[in-house]
C-alpha cells in the first residue's frame, strides 16, 4: 500500500468523520430541543384542563408552569414593544407586547400593569399603523399566563428606556421583567405576560400551541437529518475506502533465462543436437 494512498484515505477519514460528528451533534441538540417543545405543549394543554387564573397587578407567574387566566383593564394603545420572533417556518417578524393597565386609572406612576402578547405579525406589517391598533375602553381578556426571566446580564440601558419614541423595537428576543420595568418606567407590573387568545381583531397570529407542535415537528425533522447526514458521510468514508484501494497485483517483471530453458534453446540450434530434443 502505498504512502499517497493512506495519506489520502487518512484524510478523507478525517473530513468525513468529522462532519458525522457534527450531523450527530446537530441531531442530538435538535432531539433535546424537541423534547422541550413537547414539554411545553404538554404545559399548555394541561392549563386546558384546570380553571382560568384572575390577573391582577401584583399577579406572578411561576416559573415553568402555565396557567390559563383572565385580566380585566383598559390597553394604553400608545406604548407597544415588537419583541422579533422567528416562526417554526423561518418566517421572521415580531411579538406585539401592550400594557394593560389593570385597575382601569390613568396610566402614570400608580399605575399597575399587566403585559399582554397580543400575537405575532411579519416584518412588513409593523409600518402598518393598523397593526398596532387596539380597542378603547375597559374590557376583559383571556389567554395563556406564563413567566418571563426576572432578569439577564443584558439588561437595556436606562437611556433607551427613556427614548420616547413608541411602538419600540427589543433588542433582545427574551426581554426580562427589570427590562420591561425600565421600559414602561413602572414598578407596578405583574411578574408575567399574558399570551391573548381573545379575539381583539387585526392581524396578529396568536395559536400558540399550533406553533408549538410545528416547532417540535421542525425540530424532529432536523433531528433525523442528522443522524441522516451522519450515515451519509461514513458510507462515503467507506465506499472511498474501497474505490482507493489499488487494483489488481504488480506487473510481472523479466527474468534471466533459466539454464533448462538456455539448454534447450541452444539444442534446438545445434547441428549436432538429439533426434529426440528436435522432435519435443
Amino acid at each position: 500500500m502505498s504512502g499517497r494512498y493512506i495519506l489520502q484515505l487518512v484524510l478523507a477519514a478525517v473530513v468525513l468523520l468529522g462532519a458525522a460528528g457534527a450531523s450527530v451533534s446537530y441531531g442530538l441538540k435538535q432531539r433535546a430541543a424537541a423534547a422541550v417543545s413537547a414539554g411545553e405543549l404538554a404545559l399548555y394543554e394541561g392549563a386546558e384542563t384546570r380553571e382560568p387564573l384572575k390577573i391582577t397587578g401584583q399577579t406572578v407567574a411561576a416559573e415553568g408552569e402555565v396557567e390559563r387566566a383572565l385580566v380585566i383593564g383598559r390597553f394604553d394603545g400608545g406604548r407597544q414593544l415588537l419583541v422579533p420572533r422567528e416562526l417554526a417556518d423561518g418566517r421572521k417578524g415580531y411579538d406585539v407586547w401592550a400594557s394593560l393597565v389593570y385597575n382601569s386609572i390613568a396610566l402614570n406612576s400608580s399605575g399597575e400593569l399587566v403585559m399582554v402578547n397580543r400575537g405575532w405579525i411579519t416584518e412588513e406589517a409593523k409600518a402598518d399603523p393598523t397593526s398596532m391598533q387596539l380597542p378603547d375602553g375597559a374590557m376583559e381578556i383571556a389567554g395563556y399566563w406564563v413567566s418571563i426571566p426576572v432578569s439577564d446580564e443584558n439588561e437595556l440601558a436606562r437611556d433607551t428606556c427613556l427614548e420616547p419614541t413608541w411602538p419600540k423595537i427589543s433588542t433582545k428576543v427574551d426581554p426580562s421583567f427589570e427590562d420591561i420595568k425600565c421600559l414602561y418606567n413602572s414598578q407596578q407590573i405583574a411578574q408575567g405576560v399574558l399570551l391573548l387568545s381573545s379575539n381583539l381583531g387585526g392581524s396578529q397570529l396568536r395559536d400558540w400551541t399550533a406553533q408549538l407542535a410545528a416547532m417540535q415537528k421542525h425540530q424532529q425533522t432536523m433531528s433525523m437529518l442528522g443522524f441522516g447526514g451522519a450515515g451519509a458521510a461514513l458510507l462515503l468514508l467507506v465506499l472511498f475506502a474501497i474505490m482507493s484501494r489499488p487494483r489488481g497485483g504488480a506487473a510481472p517483471t523479466a527474468t534471466a533465462p533459466t539454464a533448462e530453458a538456455g539448454a534447450h534453446q541452444h539444442d534446438r540450434h545445434h547441428p549436432h543436437a538429439p533426434l529426440g530434443k528436435l522432435q519435443r
